[in-house]
């Protein structure tokens, strides 16, 4: 007989299955939309393109495309929908049927939600859901609700018994259905039932009868069978024991009937579970990656409801729950709150949903700013019971966009000072090649006196040596621009580079009537440190260069002392020129500025020395500023920083003073030299220089050459070394000759300037460098200085 408890259990459990399917079957993956109704722009997201069975790259969505996928009555409504929307701001939520790109029939949700801007629709955001999967899983989940039910008023439950003395077993009918056995072959024993279970339910289902039978207790148990098609099913089954008149069990009456469907069903609610639970997750993690938190507040309870993400954006522990809404002043800067309440009070009592940009105090003390968007909340009778938003985390935002904007407005300053410079470049590189050109066809004038040709020349060499300064500045500053600038330390003697200067600026400081002093507070020892020679001579140069440029009588002092505190040289030019205005001692040290052109555009010079001097300066590790007053004069100074052994310093000293106090006749003494160079011009321009003091003159003119000329004469003092040669360059000639001379000086000279060129030069055993056009004075002085040592 059937127990009319259990069929009436077994219909609530069925009954409590389905309405969680019901719950399961809302659980799907959403496609979103947004239409800017001011630039008439439709966005899907990758979802909805796949829901249409397309790509972003394959299909560009507009209102009126995606509308003609829809079959006709769903048409008619989406278009009647879409016009209250964009008209009168009226959102919908719509089940309906379109076709995808392929031709694939489904059914779908879609809903709309409109922003409004000063009460017009500018915007429209909804998702649409392919619900054809839902629908029809929910139509066979029905189907096999019928079925059971059919199953269980037609009582379609296999009875057995089962008699423990001879292991008989007795079936009816409906149990040879339900385990899939012939009659004819089924031999009624226990162990014909036995091999029907399945091998891994089998110890389990034999322990829980045979305890059943040994205690005379009830047997309720699920177990697996496997059908002659090897097809797998579950059974339920429930039995009692049957005992004789002394009250001894000797058989047992049960049922069993399929609950594989019940299994399936509820194995496929599990994985719906599961499903939801991920889609959750994933919704919660899309939130902490967007930093969106939502929010809920209820205007009668005052209560606010926060989620996750919220609290993480106030930085306030969920333990301690959301406060109140009057108490969520601290929260937020005076300012923002006033306006936050505000339009929480209009949205509530005027139904005005808002959006609006925050300062929230963190819980670190932090300040961060937040977008905060709310909305009216109804309850079922439409009654307004509050409001709901959400708030977004746009503190690295706003920050991104404020450097932007600062990146911004500095590179079009950087264009519109760069456009201002190119002009002035234009001016200075004409104007000396204008005097170059220009007297250059003077001297060639029949009738022209010696006097008049003696003064052409030196300024057509004053215009030469201005082109060369600027070529210079120009690629010093590139190399600044591209970060090229290297620093090669060396143990430099500063009272040296302070001797050269005067030796190189004394001639023009003399013929403008100024007294160049040089003063140093260093001692010999002292006076040795180890920093980047060049950078040293060259920010001393430009700074000398401009304080004789803008002195016009007067004294310009050039000096150096020792900082021990900050273990650093500061070294200052001080002049008593013209004078800079202290509105613009802030930027005169920037590339591409230069102080009012009212004042500096009666000197010749690009502007570009002091940009230069900044970055070699710190480059070396020191800094650089001016002091200055209008009519008296400036001062310019630099540190850098005062390194080297204690040790080197001391024979580095010695060494100096043993070359300055010895062996001054062999400057004067005639020299080997060797001029490597392919020019014929260059060529007889250096000879003409070093055609002194009875000096032996040889030449080559590639490389190969070169290298036989000093070993055939290993008694050679200099080679001048142009990188640029026939058969083999500078570098490799150097190099080649170093294996059997290493004492010649050689001084590679070029017109590769660059700081790469010296290095290159350096490794492959050059002496020193000079650059191309050589100075005549600059070569001597290197020549001398090296022939001393």
């Amino acid at each position: 007989m059937q127990d009319v408890t259990e069929q009436r259990q077994f219909e609530e459990e069925l009954k409590r299955n389905n309405q969680l399917l019901e719950a399961s079957q809302a659980i799907a993956k959403l496609g979103g939309w947004e239409l800017d109704l001011i630039n008439n722009h439709l966005f899907w997201t990758a979802e909805t393109y796949r829901k249409h069975d397309t790509s972003s790259e394959e299909f560009d969505p507009t209102v009126d495309a995606g509308v003609g996928y829809f079959l006709p009555e769903s048409k008619k409504q989406i278009s009647e929908a879409l016009e209250l929307a964009m008209t009168k701001g009226i959102g919908y939520d719509l089940f309906l049927e379109t076709y995808t790109t392929k031709g694939r029939k489904i059914e779908v949700r879609t809903t709309c939600e409109v922003t409004l801007v000063d009460e017009k629709p500018t915007k429209l955001t909804g998702i649409f859901q392919d619900i054809t999967e839902q629908k029809k899983i929910r139509n066979e989940l029905q189907a096999s609700n019928t079925r059971l039910s059919i199953a269980a008023e037609a009582a379609k439950i296999g009875i057995w018994e089962f008699f423990m003395d001879d292991q008989k077993l007795i079936w009816d009918d409906k149990m040879f259905d339900l385990f899939n056995v012939s009659k004819s072959t089924f031999s009624g024993t226990y162990a014909a039932w036995r091999s029907t279970v399945h091998p891994d339910a089998l110890e389990k289902s034999e322990r829980e009868l045979q305890n059943a039978i040994a205690s005379g207790q009830s047997f309720n148990s699920e177990f697996r069978i496997v059908w002659q098609d090897k097809s797998i099913h579950h059974i339920k089954g429930m039995a009692e024991s049957v005992r004789d008149q002394n009250g001894t069990p000797y058989k047992m009456i049960g049922v069993n009937y399929d609950i594989t469907e019940r299994k399936e069903l509820i194995s496929e609610l599990i994985g719906a579970k599961e499903r939801a639970e991920e889609s959750e997750k994933k919704l919660l993690e899309a939130q902490e990656l967007s930093h969106v938190g939502s929010w809920e507040y209820i205007t009668e309870t005052d209560t606010v409801n926060w989620s996750n993400e919220l609290f993480n954006i106030f930085e306030r522990s969920p333990n301690l729950g959301a406060p109140r809404y009057s108490e969520q002043r601290p929260f937020y800067t005076d300012e923002s709150f006033t306006r936050l309440d505000k339009a929480v009070l209009d949205c509530v009592e005027r139904e005005i949903p808002y959006e609006i940009l925050l300062n929230i105090i963190a819980g670190s003390g932090s300040t961060k700013q937040i977008i905060s968007k709310g909305q009216i909340k109804k309850d079922l009778e439409g009654k307004i019971i509050g409001c709901v938003g959400t708030a977004q985390d746009v503190t690295k935002q706003k920050k991104l966009e404020a450097e932007l904007i600062a990146a911004k407005e500095e590179a079009e300053e950087s264009d519109r000072l760069k456009t201002a410079f190119l002009a002035n470049m234009s001016h200075e590189i004409r104007t000396p090649m204008n005097g170059i050109m220009g007297f250059a066809n003077l001297l060639q004038k029949p009738g022209t006196t010696h006097q008049k040709e003696t003064e052409y020349l030196a300024l057509i060499q004053q215009s030469g040596t201005r082109m060369l300064n600027i070529i210079n500045d120009i690629i010093s500053i590139s190399k600044i621009e591209a970060g090229e600038i290297q620093v090669v330390l060396s143990p430099t003697n500063i009272n040296e580079q302070l001797e050269f200067i005067r030796a190189f600026f004394e001639p023009e400081a003399s013929a403008k009537g100024i007294q160049l002093i040089i003063t140093s507070a260093l001692s010999t020892r002292k006076a040795i440190t180890i920093t980047d020679r060049e950078k040293v001579y060259g920010t001393l140069a430009n700074l000398v260069k401009n304080a004789l440029k803008f002195t016009h009588a007067g004294t310009v002092e050039v000096g150096c002392r020792e900082k021990p505190e900050q273990a650093e040289l500061e070294f200052y030019v001080k002049d008593q020129g013209i004078g800079i205005q202290q509105d613009q001692l802030d930027f005169i040290f920037e590339r591409f500025r230069q102080v009012n052109e009212s004042t500096t555009r009666n000197y010749e010079g690009a502007g570009l020395g002091l940009a230069i001097s900044k970055a070699q300066v710190e480059k070396l590790g020191g800094r650089i500023w001016v002091e200055s007053e209008i009519g008296k004069g400036s001062t310019f100074y630099f540190t850098i920083p005062c390194e080297g052994d204690l040790q080197d310093k001391e024979a580095q000293a010695q060494q100096t003073e043993t070359a300055s106090s010895t062996d001054k006749e062999r400057s004067n003494r005639s020299l080997k030299i060797v001029i490597a160079e392919d020019n014929f011009v260059s060529d007889l321009y250096l000879k003409s220089i070093l055609n002194i003091n009875g000096n032996e003159i040889l030449h080559a003119t590639t490389g190969t050459e070169a290298v036989e000329i000093v070993r055939n004469n290993p008694d050679t003092d200099v080679v001048l070394m142009d990188i640029s040669m026939p058969e083999l360059n500078g570098y490799e000639a150097t190099s080649q000759i170093r294996q059997f001379n290493k004492t010649a000086i050689i001084i590679v000279q070029s017109g590769y300037a660059f700081e790469e060129n010296i290095k290159k030069a350096t490794e492959a055993g050059c002496t020193d460098f000079i650059s191309k056009p050589v100075d005549e004075n600059e070569l001597l002085r290197l020549i001398e200085k090296h022939v001393r040592k």
